[in-house]
């Protein structure tokens, strides 16, 4: 009956929330643009430093676009990578084939000063979902955050250039489109 009911309050929330959220994490890196470029591009090698990636394998194509299987835990989803503006704005398209959620992660990547000297970057990942059932809409936004997951995909990402100079985010909860 808990259970039930808890299943009805989320339903009920979620309901009320839009599909649409934009979430914002931005960190700064110890390394000049290009270098944070090519780790993002090399999809494959995701597996390798990414928090919860347990494997990624290449897949068919999309439209003239490399993609690849990502796996986390015992889910996977295709992502179809599209570059715009080499070493500045790499996008990468979420196709799950559950139809759980959607969206894209757009990398934004800006050449900064490095207070220690020498070259740095300021990258920003968007994350501009859409999650179309209601109770996954509502536990997330409610109980972990939209964020959550670009988040913990910088986090690992500013790790492999020790060290993190600072790490920011936006909170999105408040941020639905």
């Amino acid at each position: 009956a808990t259970f039930t009911l808890l299943r009805l309050v989320f339903w009920l929330l979620g309901r009320k929330l839009p599909a649409d959220h934009t979430a914002i994490v931005t960190v700064r890196i110890p390394v000049r643009p290009s270098v944070v470029f090519d780790l993002i591009a090399d999809a494959p090698g995701h597996a390798r430093w990414a928090a919860g990636v347990s494997r990624v394998e290449p897949v068919e194509d999309r439209d003239g676009h490399p993609a690849v299987r990502q796996y986390m835990g015992r889910n996977s989803f295709v992502l179809v990578s599209t570059t715009i503006d080499r070493h500045r704005t790499p996008v990468r398209t979420i196709a799950d084939d559950n139809a759980a959620f959607s969206g894209r992660w757009i990398y934004t990547l800006e050449p900064i000063d490095n207070p220690a000297g020498g070259n740095a970057t300021r990258l920003t990942l968007t994350e501009e979902g859409t999650i179309p059932a209601a109770i996954p809409r509502a536990v997330m936004r409610y109980v972990f955050s939209y964020d959550m997951y670009a988040k913990r995909h910088l986090i690992s990402l500013a790790k492999q250039f020790p060290p993190m100079i600072a790490a920011t985010a936006a909170d999105a909860n408040a941020a639905p489109n």
